[in-house]
């Protein structure tokens, strides 16, 4: 399964660029994803990129600062204030990385698009769309 993640332009550009090897989530998927296409939040708008999906921990937020802290990408005060009172984190974390050299802008591709709050998932036609796009401006 395919879902669109928002993420901060500033996260989004450290996965893509590999110094952020785990995204972290209060919330995530009920259902399998093994890829993700990367929406940069305002003030970019677009999609940026794809990931790979390696797997999902989920534990305590310290637990999961313990583990992937190496290559969190972020701050502990960003961490910890992100997942401040929570009993339980997630980190997606990172296998591969596909760069867009054009980034998609998805209000143009998908009809009445509305960016997630968190995540969407993605039919596979929609990820063909966005791939389609990707490889027109390649």
């Amino acid at each position: 399964m395919n879902a669109l993640l928002s993420i901060k332009p500033e996260f989004a550009e450290r996965i893509m660029d590999g110094t952020k090897r785990y995204e972290y989530r209060r919330r995530v998927f009920g259902k399998p994803v093994e890829r993700i296409f990367v929406y940069a939040s305002s003030p970019h708008q677009h999609i940026v990129g794809e990931i790979e999906v390696a797997g999902i921990h989920s534990a305590a937020p310290s637990e999961i600062w313990r583990r992937t802290r190496a290559s969190s990408g972020i701050s502990y005060g960003y961490f910890k204030e992100y997942f401040f009172q929570r009993r339980e984190a997630h980190a997606i974390e990172v296998a591969a990385v596909i760069v867009y050299n054009h980034p998609v802008n998805p209000y143009v591709l998908i009809n009445g698009f509305v960016p997630p709050q968190s995540y969407m998932y993605l039919h596979d036609r929609v990820a063909e769309i966005i791939r389609g796009a990707v490889l027109e401006h390649s």
